[in-house]
Formats: C-alpha cells, sequence, structure tokens
C-alpha cells in the first residue's frame, strides 16, 4: 500500500523493490531494444501535443503555453520561454531549484538558489525552503509561479527524468488559468508513449556521496498503434551540510493506443494514458544559519564603533535569584546586563536535560511551585504564588537577541521595531556550512499518486478535433522537526540551580526545544475533467487560396474549454508531547483539565559541545550540531520545589520562625533579605514543606508523525469546486503577418472549510466528533465566487507585410495583455469579512528579431505585471491572543483568582493586584498601597475598560471571529468593588468562561491582511546556432517591483482603536504581575505592524534589479576530438537590496526609499565537458562532468540589515561548489 505522509516509518521494502524493477529494466534494455527498426517513421502529433522532436539545441518552435493548441512561439505574444531536453541535460538540472537559477527573470530558494524566499522580518524562517522547495521560487519579484505538469496545476514536484521540456510563462495568462498565481506557471511537459523503440539508462555521481539513477524505456507493442513507456528514478542526494539528505524514488508509465477507427487518413482516434508514483524521504539543509545568542556573551558590554551593541562581557550568573538583580538597571547599577534573558520557557515548567552530542538524558528539573504553600492563618495559596519572603527567580537564564535588548540599550529608532534577530557570521562560532544543527531530527516527506487519461479525436486532417482529459492527483507533505523552524544557539551562564547546588553545565551552548519538537501534515486531492473543442477555419475554403481576399482574411482557430475541479486538502499541526492532566493538576490546584496542552509543556534544554568559559573568542567556540536522533521527553521524576506542607497540625503555621539565617546558606538564595510584613512565621520555612525533591512528571507522546489526536493542536480541512468555460480566436491575417488571440474565460469557484474547535474542559484537545468537525453540507453564499476575464495578443511579422522581404533579417512586434485571479481558500478580513481573491494584470510589449535562417534570434519585452490583493505578512495570532489574555486577566482581577479557574477566587497575590501594576510605557510602579482605596479604584479602572472592550468587539463581530467566544457574558460582569459587595449576585453562571479565552482564540478562516505588488521592467532571450554543434543561450532582465495598499482601511482602523483603548486604564492590566499588556503584549505587535506599514512604497524583499545568464555548449563532430564536448555557464546578480535607511516622516517614520541598502552582487561559473560514443550498434554511451559554481567558496549573502545601515541581520548560504559525473546508455 502507498505509503502516506503521516506514517513515521521509511517505505523500505517499496523502495527495495522499485530498486529491483529499475535495476531489472537496465539490465533487460539492450535485450528488449537490440532490434531496433532500420527505418525511423515520422511521428506526427496532433493539435494538442508539442513533443521536444522539434527543438533544435536549445530553442523550441512551438508551445501549448499560449491557448493550449500547439502554437508556433513565434506567433505568441505573451512571456513564454521554453527550456528543452538538451539544455537541462547541459546544465544539470532536473527540478525546479536546479533549473530556475538559469531562467529568465526568475529566483529560486535552495542550497544552488538565487535568494531565500524568507521575506526579511525580525525573524526569518525557511518553512517554505524545507517543506516545499519546489514552490520556494519567484517570477518577476512577485511570487511564486504556479507548478502545472501537462497543464494541470500540481503541488507535485516535476523531475527530469521523465520531462521531455520546460515552459515558463511569466506575467498572468487567463487563457489558460482564470484561476492561477498571477506571477506566471512553470509547467513541466511528461513525456508520452511514442511509436519508436528506444531507452535510456543513466547513472550520476556526485558530490558528498549523492548518486542517481534512472531507466526510461520505450516500447512499441502493435506498430503504429499501441506503445508503452515506462521510467523509474532513484535520486538519493547528500549535501555540504551532514547528515542533510533528499532522497527522491518514483515510478511512471506512459501508454498510448491509435486504433484506426474509421478507416480514414484524415480521422485520428488516440488514447492515453499516464501514471506517476513517488516518495521523497528528506532531511533538508537550512540555508539560513542557526540565530546567534553566543558572539554577544563574548562581546564586550562597553559599546564602540567595531562593537556597535555591546555584549555581556562573557559574565557568568551565580544564581537565577542574582539573575533578577541584574535584569534590573536601577538595582544592578552598574553590573546591569540588558542581555541576559530568561524567557526561555515558563516558571513552573520541567524541563529536560540532554547532552546533544550523546543524547543522553542527564536529568529533569522543575525549579520552584507554589501550590500548597500556606498562608500564616493556615489558608492555601494560590498557583500564582510560592513561599511567603522568597524571592522571585526565572527558570533559567540565556543571551537575549538584538531585537529583544533594543529598547533596553535604547537603540537609535528602537521603537519602532526593525531591530532584528541576528543569524551566525562566523564559522568559528557554529560551521552552518559543513553541520546541520537538526542532526538528524528532523524530516520532510512528499508522496504523491497521479493519473491522466487522455482521449483525443481529430478530423479533416487535424482541423477538427476535441480532447477529454481526466487527471487525479493525490500529494500530502509532511514535516516534522525537534528545533522548529527558527533555531537559535544560546549560552548557559547560569553557575547555580536555585537549590544552591552547582550547575556541571555552565559555560556551555546549548538549543532549546518545546514539547519535544512538532510537525504538520498538508494533504491534497486534485480531480480535473476538462473536454476541449478546436477548429480550423481557413478563407481560402471559401475564396481562390491566391486571391488578396483569401490572403487578408487568413485563417483562425477556435478553441472552447469546459473543465471541472474538485480540489480537497487536510492540514493538521501537532506537537510531540505534552505533560499530562495529572501534571498540570498538580502544578496548578485544579484538576488539570482546563490548563491546555499547549500551556507549558516540556521543554528541552540541548547541550552542544564542552564549556566556552576558557575560550577567549566566540570565533573559536567551534560548537558542533545535535548528534544521534532521539531526544525524547518521556515521563520521569523532575527534581523541584514541591510545597507541600508535611509539618502537619503540629506546627503552626502563623508561628514565629527565626528566618532564613537558620537556614544553610544555599538555602538562604531564595528568601528575600528583608522580613515579610508581620515578620518571619512557619509558613515561610521551607523545613516544614516536602521542599526539593523529586516528583513524577507524566508525558503524553505522539509516537509517529501526528498519530495521537491528543497532541494535534490544529486541523483543518477545505474543498474548492470549480466550473469553467473559456474560449479563444487565433487569427492569421494578411498570409499570417498579423496574428491575433483574444481569449475570454468564466470562472465560479464554490468553497467551504472547516477548522476543529478547542474543547476548553478538555484541556484544548480538538473537537473531532462528526457532529463537531466536518465540511458544512451547503456552500454559502458568500463563498461562491463567479469572475470573468479577458486577454488578447498581437504579434505584427514585419516580413510578411513588406513587398519582397526587403530585410536582411525577420522583425516582428508583440502585444500581450492578460489578466486572472488567484483562488485558494476564500479568504477572510479582521472582522471574519470574505475578502476578494489576489487578482494579477500584465501588459508585455516586445519585438523579437533573428536571422533568416533562424540560427540567431533575440527577443526583448517591457512589461508591467500587477498583484492585487495578495496576502501580506502580519503575525496574526498575537492579536487575538493581546484580546483573549485582557479579558482572561480582568476576571483574574474581578474574581481575586489565585490560580486561572473560579474555585481559586478571594486569593490575593502579586498576581492580581493594583499595587504591583507599572504604568504604561514606563518600567515603575504605581505608588499605590496594597488593600488601599486607590488600588481598588485602579482595579475598577482597568476592569471597567476590559468591560467596555468586550462590549465593542462584540458588537463589531471581532470577538465571534476570533473564536474568543466562551466569554463571561457581560450582564454578569461588574467592577471590583461592586462584586465584592455581594460576590453570590455576580458570581458567573458558566465557570469556564472565567479563564479558558487563550484556548480557543484563532484568527478568523484563512485570515488575510492585504496589499499589492507592481512589477515594471525589462526581458530580453537571445538563442544562437553559429553552427550545427555550437548552443548559446542568453538572458537579461531588469525589474523594480514594490509593495503598495499594506493592510487596508479596516486594519488601520482597528489600530487606532486599540491604540486609544489601550494607551489608557486596558493597557495597564499586567500579567504574573509582570509588565502591562500595553508594553509587553500589544507595542511589540504593533512594531510589526508598523514595519509592514513601513514597507509602502519599498521593493519587495532580496530584489535584484539586473541579472543576466549565459549558457553555452560546443559539440566536436570530428577530428581527434570527435564525440568531445565543452560548455559553461555565467550567472549574474546586481547587488541585492537589503533594507533602507528609517527618516522621519510625521509623528512615525518611513524609509528613505530613494537610498536602499545594499548587499554585494554575485556571479558564478559552472563548466562542464562530455564524451559520447557509440558501444556496439544499438548502445550509444556518452559521460558528462558537471562543475557547478566552479570558483564558488563558503561565504554568506545578506538578507536584511539592522537600523544602523550596515550590520548584516540575517543572512543565507551562497551557493557553493559541486560536482557531477554522469553515464548515460542510450539504445
Amino acid at each position: 500500500m502507498h505509503r502516506k505522509a503521516t506514517d513515521n516509518t521509511a517505505p523500505d521494502r517499496q523502495r527495495s523493490l522499485r530498486l529491483a524493477c529499475a535495476l531489472g529494466m537496465i539490465g533487460f534494455a539492450p535485450l528488449a531494444f537490440s532490434q531496433d527498426d532500420a527505418d525511423e517513421e515520422v511521428f506526427e502529433l496532433s493539435p494538442f501535443e508539442v513533443t521536444g522532436e522539434d527543438n533544435e539545441g536549445y530553442r523550441a518552435s512551438s508551445t501549448l503555453a499560449g491557448t493550449r493548441i500547439r502554437t508556433d512561439l513565434k506567433d505568441v505574444g505573451s512571456a513564454i520561454s521554453v527550456y528543452t531536453d538538451e539544455f537541462l541535460k547541459d546544465v544539470g538540472a532536473t527540478d525546479n531549484t536546479t533549473l530556475l537559477q538559469y531562467t529568465t527573470n526568475a529566483e529560486v530558494g535552495g542550497t544552488q538558489g538565487t535568494y531565500a524566499g524568507t521575506g526579511n522580518g525580525t525573524d526569518v524562517e525557511e518553512r517554505a525552503a524545507l517543506q516545499s522547495p519546489n514552490s520556494n521560487n519567484r517570477v518577476r519579484g512577485l511570487s511564486a509561479a504556479e507548478n502545472t505538469r501537462d497543464f494541470f496545476v500540481s503541488n507535485i514536484p516535476w523531475d527530469g527524468y521523465n520531462v521531455t521540456r520546460v515552459d515558463v510563462q511569466r506575467g498572468a495568462n487567463s487563457i489558460l488559468f482564470g484561476l492561477g498565481k498571477p506571477a506566471g506557471i512553470i509547467n513541466a511537459s511528461l513525456q508520452d508513449a511514442t511509436y519508436t523503440n528506444e531507452g535510456n539508462a543513466t547513472i550520476r555521481f556526485g558530490s558528498y556521496g549523492s548518486i542517481r539513477t534512472s531507466v526510461n524505456l520505450n516500447k512499441v507493442l502493435i506498430e503504429d498503434q499501441l506503445s508503452v513507456r515506462v521510467a523509474a528514478l532513484m535520486d538519493d542526494r547528500k549535501f555540504q551540510q551532514d547528515p542533510a539528505f533528499e532522497d527522491d524514488h518514483r515510478a511512471y508509465i506512459a501508454l498510448r493506443y491509435e486504433p484506426n477507427l474509421f478507416g480514414n487518413d484524415s480521422m485520428k482516434t488516440t488514447f492515453k494514458a499516464k501514471y506517476e508514483t513517488g516518495d521523497i524521504e528528506a532531511n533538508r539543509p537550512r540555508n539560513v544559519p542557526p540565530y546567534d545568542s553566543v558572539s554577544a556573551w563574548f562581546a564586550p558590554k562597553e559599546v564602540s564603533d567595531s562593537n556597535p551593541f555591546g555584549g555581556m562581557g562573557k559574565v557568568l550568573v551565580s544564581d537565577l535569584f542574582d539573575a533578577e538583580r541584574l535584569r534590573d538597571k536601577e538595582e544592578a547599577g552598574a553590573e546591569w546586563q540588558p542581555y541576559l534573558g530568561g524567557g526561555l520557557y515558563n516558571v513552573q515548567q520541567p524541563y529536560w536535560i540532554f547532552d546533544g552530542g550523546t543524547g543522553e538524558l542527564q536529568d529533569v528539573r522543575g525549579g520552584f511551585y507554589n501550590v500548597g504553600a500556606l498562608n500564616p492563618d493556615g489558608s492555601a495559596r494560590g498557583a500564582g504564588e510560592g513561599l511567603i519572603g522568597k524571592r522571585y527567580s526565572g527558570p533559567f537564564v540565556g543571551v537575549n537577541s538584538l531585537s529583544g535588548v533594543a529598547d533596553d540599550l535604547d537603540l537609535y529608532l528602537n521603537e519602532y521595531g526593525q531591530y532584528r534577530s541576528q543569524t551566525i557570521t562566523d564559522t568559528g562560532v557554529f560551521d552552518y556550512n559543513n553541520i546541520l544543527i537538526d542532526g538528524d531530527t528532523k524530516r520532510e516527506y512528499e508522496n504523491f499518486d497521479a493519473i491522466n487519461l487522455e482521449f483525443q479525436q481529430t478530423a479533416l486532417n487535424d482541423r477538427i478535433g476535441f480532447q477529454v482529459i481526466y487527471d487525479q492527483q493525490d500529494y500530502s507533505r509532511a514535516n516534522q522537526g525537534l528545533l522548529g523552524w527558527r533555531p537559535r544557539i544560546n549560552m548557559d551562564i547560569l553557575e547555580r540551580w536555585e537549590d544552591g547546588s552547582p550547575n556541571p553545565n555552565v559555560g556551555r551552548p546549548y538549543i532549546v526545544t518545546s514539547s519535544g519538537g512538532s510537525g504538520g501534515s498538508y494533504e491534497t486531492n486534485r480531480e480535473y475533467l476538462r473536454a476541449t473543442l478546436f477548429a480550423e477555419l481557413r478563407a481560402d475554403d471559401f475564396f481562390d487560396s491566391d486571391s488578396l481576399l483569401a490572403k487578408i482574411l487568413g485563417k483562425h482557430r477556435f478553441n472552447a474549454v469546459s473543465s471541472e475541479e474538485d480540489f480537497q486538502t487536510q492540514s493538521r499541526s501537532w506537537q510531540n508531547n505534552s505533560t499530562d492532566q495529572t501534571w498540570d493538576a498538580f502544578w496548578n490546584g485544579t484538576d488539570g483539565s482546563r490548563s491546555g496542552i499547549n500551556n507549558r509543556p516540556p521543554m528541552s534544554i540541548i547541550y552542544l559541545g564542552d564549556s566556552l568559559i576558557s575560550t577567549s573568542s566566540a570565533s573559536m567556540a567551534n560548537i558542533p550540531g545535535i548528534q544521534g536522533r532521539s531526544f525524547e521527553n518521556t515521563s520521569a521524576n523532575a527534581y523541584l520545589f514541591n510545597p507541600k506542607w508535611i509539618a502537619g497540625g503540629g506546627v503552626d503555621p502563623g508561628a514565629a520562625w527565626a528566618g532564613p539565617s537558620t537556614l544553610p546558606a544555599a538555602a538562604q538564595l531564595m528568601f528575600s533579605d528583608e522580613a515579610p510584613e508581620g515578620g518571619w512565621t512557619q509558613a515561610s520555612n521551607p523545613a516544614n514543606y516536602e521542599s526539593w525533591t523529586r516528583y513524577p512528571v507524566g508525558v503524553v507522546n505522539n509516537y509517529g508523525m501526528g498519530q495521537n489526536p491528543d497532541l494535534l493542536t490544529d486541523w483543518k480541512m477545505d474543498q474548492r469546486e470549480t466550473s469553467s468555460i473559456a474560449g479563444t480566436w487565433q487569427g492569421f491575417l494578411w498570409d499570417g503577418a498579423l496574428v491575433t488571440t483574444l481569449g475570454w474565460r468564466q470562472d465560479e469557484i464554490k468553497s467551504r472549510e472547516d477548522v476543529a474547535e478547542k474543547i476548553a474542559s478538555n484541556r484544548g484537545r480538538l473537537d473531532l466528533s462528526p457532529d463537531a468537525f466536518g465540511l458544512p453540507a451547503q456552500y454559502e453564499a458568500g463563498k461562491i465566487l463567479k469572475d470573468q476575464s479577458v486577454s488578447g495578443g498581437l504579434v505584427l511579422h514585419l516580413n510578411k507585410i513588406l513587398n519582397d522581404d526587403p530585410l536582411p533579417f525577420n522583425l516582428s512586434l508583440t502585444y500581450n495583455k492578460s489578466s486572472n485571479f488567484e483562488v485558494g481558500n476564500v479568504r477572510s478580513d479582521l472582522l471574519g469579512t470574505p475578502i476578494d481573491n489576489p487578482s494579477g494584470t500584465s501588459k508585455d510589449y516586445g519585438f523579437v528579431l533573428s536571422t533568416k535562417d533562424q540560427r540567431y534570434s533575440l527577443r526583448a519585452i517591457k512589461y508591467k505585471s500587477e498583484i492585487n490583493l495578495a496576502s501580506s505578512s502580519l503575525e496574526a495570532g498575537a492579536l487575538g491572543d493581546i484580546i483573549a489574555n485582557g479579558l482572561q486577566w480582568r476576571n483574574i482581577y474581578l474574581y481575586d483568582l489565585g490560580g486561572y479557574s473560579y474555585d481559586t477566587r478571594d486569593q490575593p497575590s502579586y498576581r492580581n493586584r493594583a499595587s504591583n501594576y507599572y504604568s504604561v510605557g514606563s518600567d515603575r510602579k504605581y505608588e499605590v498601597e496594597e488593600d488601599s482605596p486607590e488600588e481598588l479604584a485602579l482595579e475598577d479602572s482597568i476592569i471597567e475598560a476590559w468591560n467596555k472592550i468586550q462590549g465593542d468587539l462584540t458588537a463589531s463581530g471581532f470577538l465571534d471571529a476570533w473564536g474568543i467566544t466562551n466569554v463571561t457574558p457581560l450582564d454578569q460582569l461588574t467592577n471590583r468593588s461592586t462584586y465584592i459587595s455581594d460576590p453570590a449576585a455576580w458570581a458567573p453562571s458558566n465557570l469556564d468562561t472565567v479563564y479558558q479565552y487563550s484556548n480557543s482564540d484563532t484568527p478568523p478562516a484563512n485570515f488575510a491582511v492585504t496589499s499589492d505588488t507592481i512589477s515594471e521592467g525589462y526581458e530580453f532571450e537571445a538563442i544562437a546556432n553559429p553552427t550545427d554543434n555550437w548552443r548559446i543561450s542568453f538572458n537579461m532582465s531588469k525589474t523594480e517591483a514594490s509593495n503598495n495598499n499594506v493592510g487596508g482601511e479596516l486594519i488601520n482602523d482597528f489600530i487606532d482603536y486599540l491604540d486609544t483603548e489601550l494607551s489608557g486604564p486596558a493597557g495597564d492590566i499586567t500579567r504574573w504581575g509582570g509588565n502591562p499588556v500595553f508594553s509587553q503584549m500589544y507595542l511589540p505587535w504593533r512594531a510589526n505592524y508598523v514595519a509592514m506599514k513601513l514597507s509602502e512604497g519599498t521593493a519587495v524583499p532580496e530584489l535584484r534589479k539586473w541579472r543576466y545568464n549565459v549558457v553555452t555548449n560546443y559539440s566536436f563532430k570530428d577530428g581527434n576530438l570527435k564525440g568531445v564536448g565543452i560548455g559553461g555557464s555565467y550567472r549574474w546578480q546586481d547587488k541585492v537590496g537589503i533594507g533602507y535607511p528609517l527618516v522621519p516622516e510625521g509623528d512615525l517614520f518611513g524609509f528613505d526609499i530613494a537610498n536602499p541598502i545594499y548587499g554585494p552582487s554575485e556571479d558564478f561559473i559552472d563548466l562542464w565537458a562530455s564524451y559520447r560514443k557509440k558501444l556496439s550498434d544499438n548502445i550509444d554511451w556518452k559521460i558528462q562532468i558537471n562543475v557547478k559554481n566552479a570558483f564558488a567558496d563558503d561565504s554568506l549573502i545578506p538578507i536584511s540589515v539592522q537600523p544602523d545601515n550596515e550590520t548584516w541581520a540575517a543572512a543565507r548560504r551562497a551557493p557553493v561548489q559541486e560536482w557531477m559525473i554522469t553515464n548515460s546508455f542510450s539504445f
């Protein structure tokens, strides 16, 4: 049975079977094809087909990409480039990641790519590159092109083992796809069966131990009627980063049957069938180095020209309590350490300590826990409290990112959120070129099956015909990893644990991960039915062929298409483990049912290498990557402080205690120097509690790729049905001198979806019951979209217009205008209202110049392409968190909750007191006394402000759209003063509404913030065949692409509303006695919004204005070098845009768009040589060696820059030199 992406084991048996079949076919091939036909027949194509047979070197003569009917490329006005089989073989290209860097005005990610494709935000991540490298591309600076196979949209990545050519069409094309990506399409044409006995077997060896084997055999079963083609691939690729790999195994079969049903050569009946299956398993390399929290620890604390952001000067922290002092600027004074971080995870959260080199579990620790501690009167303190008089301490320490300390360091323009986390740029810190930080703890999978059935009937010698195609594709991908998308290497600088014991790992680098890692899957099923009717009308059918009227009217091709598509998807996300309900009950003092699986899950600290305390600089760190694969959080006994009272009734908690001075020195660390109000009592004496001990932590594990439904965090399903009708007319007027193309199409798209909801009372688990989760029975009116589009083009062949063709060359003028719209799932705005789909338009003007013998040709295009209402990058979930947290903590203060549920009410705590409030935008506490009237008035004002926000956002529909529906009803809410006057009267009717907003808030389905992108420029393409054995290809482009109309009116108005409300009392509400929501949550999120708005008018990330590519190959046909071929390519890219200076612009700041900041330009040289020899009458052998990036060395290319306009923030690895040797046997 075909392995799905959710399986956890590699299909070893299936792959072994495929290997045996492939090797068997290779061995059988010379025998099967030893009796070749002496005379090769000409293979006639229908108007619905193109093959590579009419290609000449790098030049193709026809395409289906204009109208889906075979058309000469010279008669197509749109920007289409065809990359022939010979071109693919010369450059060694087998997929998008190895082809697009040679193509016109296109970019692609990957180890051999031309850009990262990560954006340039505060943190960049390689999610797209790791999950689906085939789709990590950009055309004309706009977006990724649509991936198609035989002109059917597909998620399946193409591979060259069964592909004859690749057509790249740039810009919108509604004739082909009314619904498609406006950037264009990349179409791979799969090989059909033909009426020639032939075959090819190839084996390739490459850098780092890569090996690729393929076989492709075509056999005629009934002459001129029935043939079959089979092909197989085993591509096991290795990379410079060890142990990265990608294994791609596929099998393919194609059938062709042409029965002579009518006994008439003018009528042709064709049945075709194709089937492909494949499995990809990978641990793909990371092109972006890990984030750097190591160098800042080594850097001197003093700021200087050579050290603009300061550092920590290799300081060590004596203990977690002193860490809090060092973070406080006023208290620490000259010892203040702004880079000292502690928010790696939460307090009262267990963490597993691993050695990254051996996988050994060293310990499981938990720190201080609170539930069980007593007040002097014997009452229990809440989950947010601990022993009276205990000093606060964070769970751990580390080194903050630059983006995290910009405010504390008061860096230039820090308030605008433009400081970014920095990736490692020194291989002496970590050798990101040769080491994959994940080790063997990460996997990506892709699996697919595709079938295509086609019927063609033509008549009148291909003057009329119709075609019916059924295409069905099942595709799935999955990924699972320990480290997530943005790994960061940090430093353990803690000398002692909370109990005073020495930390054996002090000075060691480490990396942190949550929940044992995470994963996700995406599955699609595409089903198409397409019917096409074609007819050609000629004027000479009605007039004399030599008449002027016949020449003027020429011939006309009409094409009508009706198609149906059913596209279904499912996407899931999961965490690999969580703590169990028993543990959650222990730490928060409830039954644990309302503590979500993602609330303080197991954490892992994975140490990398030895201590660096004695290392003099970060450049000498030489930190290794993770070794081994098993770093699983399993149930264990965690070492922690358990405040369980064990003194019994013989000790009065209110009795006097001599104080911490009576304790051992290590135990004294946990207490404040000042006695609590009322003095020390036995309630603070750790001897009365179980204190430091081992306590069992239960862990729920996944044991596979999302197989445990209790650990799923998201599950979404969608269905889209599309009905389309289209028609095209192509007129060849004035004896073919003027070629016109006009297309019209209409598309109706219906979509429906469902997102699994979380059950607040069952740990936030997904409700997957049939009654709760499933596609709606009907399509909603708002989810049905109908649209029309018109496209057209002109090609004027001047030579045919002019009498006697006086020009020494051929000259044609071209024009094309087209539009389309991209249809995924219907997106939603802030309030859940549907947003129109992204749409695209393209205008192309140009000319084609060629010699009479067609050996040289040049095409030039001036273009303007636009994408409107494209999804912009803005982190959405945090916006719901801000509102949900505000409402949640409103209740904590309203009811004086010591924990998170109503049964912990009336437990006064530092976490629910206004005396712990900080003023907005300040680190200073309000001057209010605990239990004073001023404190109560302050609490009332904040609670009332959040009650108002709840009312406003209920009325606007925001709470409903964001799933924040399980809230305390407004008529049951009041302020603190009124509540304490009559608690029973104001008790909530539904206890679940008291806390569980954070388990339910999610953005509206397919929430999007939109922007427009405009790209303008020039494209030049030249093909030359100076001799029969010399090929040259050249392309060059100039691109200027920018963002416009960013955000939209609705979200701008909403931000204005939040600015007003959260700058008042509502913004003062704090969480866990920390900073207020305004400064702790809202301002950082707002900085991302400001950054998004600042992108208005700026160039798209990583844009290069100019780029060009030259590819050439020369084959010796005679003499001593007969059979030898030599070739090479040169690829150049302009300097890369990495940011803009910030400049004053009213009350905010904008970008100095006129003065971009650039990174360096790039150029690369490929070289290859080949030798061809006939081994026998039936077997030809060819060996070819390719050296890619022949003179490249390890280096970095910047992605973004810090606001000092000089320091690189994120960078990617430049392509490196790689080689491959290919042996081919043709027979």
